[in-house]
């Protein structure tokens, strides 16, 4: 579990610390301070810099070109958006690091040209003729050169669809696939739900899935996927699953439900799924009423505390920050096991809150975001 972050050059962070991390962490902050991108670049660190994870990012955030289809240019994503000024020309690199007791584990990613085939790697400048000799991102973990080594970059400056699905290196903790876990704002599609759900299928996990849906609809009784083609669930927005509803014999599809409980879904099956690791949610507070956020917290803390999983979550609601003091103990300051770190533009060290001081805030109604 991380105890302190530091991360350098990574979108817009020049450079951002935070400390006194516990087991859920809540990042608040104005528009465009920087948030998501924590999250972010937690994510690639938990994921030892994967590939899929990268991808991932910046398919959620539109930074691709081309023709999934293949009806016109192969796709590719824009790596240079995930540098500090979106530019690959200065020595293009971010780091991101993370104290885990007395080990600390570091990501390093960075764009290395060869000029001359056979010949030791120089730093990449964009005006060399790349084209010819190649151009490659870069990915360490802990130091360590992964397998593969590099990705190439395309002519534009991507790394297409072909490199993602031929060469996602296999790092050591990744042997058995990362228990690092991302929801975007939009929530997982069906494909990623079907998928966690194959991992708890007959275990105490469905349980675990059921308690978290009632907190947001009581009168679910029972859920279960749906038999469909990947094509079939790739084309579908919020499908794949039905639920039993108290008082009604005919199954429910869950997108009839609302978007409060596909949230719920996608927060519970990522909980249970990252056992042993981190949870990412950006906005947690996406379709749910405020009526449920006590709840929600209750069922995240109890979960992660058996499952040892670290949760870091964004939101800009206020009904979220004082829900939060329901699973906070008010005599807690050092070692406080859940945290608001705020997190403001310029400024290199977010602000912490601890277990204490967040059960004051929601007491006086104090603003912390």
């Amino acid at each position: 579990m991380f105890q302190s972050v530091e991360i350098k050059g990574y979108r817009g962070l020049d450079r951002l610390t935070m400390s006194g991390l516990g087991r859920i962490n809540l990042l608040v902050g104005t528009n465009n301070s920087g948030k998501t991108s924590v999250l972010e670049a937690l994510y690639l660190l938990a994921s030892d810099g994967d590939l899929g994870a990268i991808w991932e990012i910046q398919t959620s955030r539109g930074e691709r070109f081309g023709d999934l289809r293949g009806e016109g240019d192969p796709p590719e994503i824009e790596v240079c958006h995930l540098f500090h000024g979106h530019d690959l020309n200065n020595f293009a690199q971010f780091t991101v690091s993370g104290a885990e007791q007395d080990v600390r584990r570091r990501l390093h990613v960075y764009v290395d040209a060869v000029l001359e085939r056979n010949e030791a790697q120089v730093k990449f400048s964009f005006l060399e003729d790349e084209r010819e000799e190649g151009v490659y991102l870069v990915v360490r973990m802990d130091d360590e050169v992964l397998d593969p080594p590099h990705f190439p970059l395309t002519e534009r400056g991507g790394i297409s669809l072909r490199t993602f699905q031929t060469g996602r290196h296999r790092s050591r903790r990744n042997q058995s696939g990362s228990s690092a876990r991302y929801i975007s704002t939009g929530s997982l599609s069906p494909l990623q739900l079907h998928e966690l759900w194959n991992g708890i299928v007959l275990t105490e996990g469905e349980d675990q899935i059921l308690d978290a849906l009632r907190a947001v609809e009581p009168k679910i009784e029972r859920i279960a996927p749906l038999t469909a083609a990947p094509s079939s669930l790739a084309a579908s927005r919020r499908g794949g699953f039905v639920v039993k509803i108290a008082g009604n014999d005919v199954p429910v599809p869950i997108g009839s439900l609302g978007d409060g409980i596909w949230r719920m879904l996608s927060m519970a099956l990522a909980l249970v799924r990252a056992k042993d690791g981190v949870l990412l949610v950006d906005e947690i507070d996406t379709g749910l009423h405020y009526t449920v956020m006590d709840k929600m917290w209750t069922l995240i803390a109890k979960t992660a505390e058996a499952l040892n999983v670290q949760v870091f979550a964004t939101t800009h609601s206020q009904d979220c920050v004082h829900s939060l003091a329901s699973i906070c103990r008010r005599d807690v300051e050092a070692g406080s096991r859940v945290t608001i770190q705020r997190i403001e533009p310029g400024q290199q060290a977010a602000v912490p809150y601890s277990e204490a001081e967040i059960t004051v805030a929601a007491e006086r109604r104090i603003e912390v975001r």
